[in-house]
């Protein structure tokens, strides 16, 4: 079963049935929240700004940040042109992977739901990812599979995804979207069976 797990102190409980059973049963919104910026003025322009006179690898920071700006405000052609521009020699790997998921966020902005997953699986692949962008690869991997109403699917990729985390509140959010979606799909079976009655 899910559980709810205290990384600090090393306990856990199973997440009870209860704990998610008054909820609508609707899929889990995955869909992550703005960034953290430094003041209200950084729009993905003034980031964008901010970087042509940014050393490395501040520069190249910037330019990821004002990519996902765009991608929240739905103008994936402008953060598609940044992303593209973008030098990344000599940098950590977490840079690369930063962009390769912000291609993946652009791909779901678009609705490519199955391009996103494809571009995941490659990644998924690698093995020198860092934990907290394995838990985002299959974070953005379960809101795909959401989409797509691949919803068992969705669950292991949650399931997966608790492997990698870190932060109890996180870890308790991410079962109760798991309990959510095992619900939704025992459902999507009824359904289905009595459609083929």
């Amino acid at each position: 079963e899910p559980e709810a797990v205290d990384r600090a102190s090393g306990t856990s409980r199973p997440l009870k049935r209860q704990d998610v059973s008054a909820s609508p049963l609707k899929a889990p919104d995955l869909s992550t929240t703005a960034a953290a910026d430094d003041g209200a003025d950084d729009t993905p322009a003034t980031l964008e700004s901010r970087a042509a006179s940014a050393a490395p690898p501040e520069r190249q920071d910037l330019k990821l940040r004002a990519a996902q700006g765009y991608i929240q405000q739905g103008d994936t052609a402008q953060a598609s042109r940044i992303l593209s521009g973008i030098d990344l020699r000599g940098l950590g790997v977490s840079y690369h992977y930063r962009r390769q998921l912000l291609y993946v966020e652009m791909e779901q902005k678009r609705g490519a739901h199955a391009r996103a997953l494809s571009i995941l699986a490659a990644l998924g692949r690698q093995r020198s990812a860092p934990p907290e962008i394995s838990a985002e690869i299959y974070r953005l991997s379960a809101a795909s599979q959401i989409e797509l109403r691949k919803y068992l699917d969705a669950a292991g990729s949650l399931a997966t995804r608790e492997r990698y985390l870190t932060d109890a509140d996180e870890v308790t959010t991410n079962a109760s979207n798991l309990w959510n979606l095992l619900r939704l799909s025992d459902a999507a079976s009824v359904t289905g069976a009595r459609a083929t009655v």
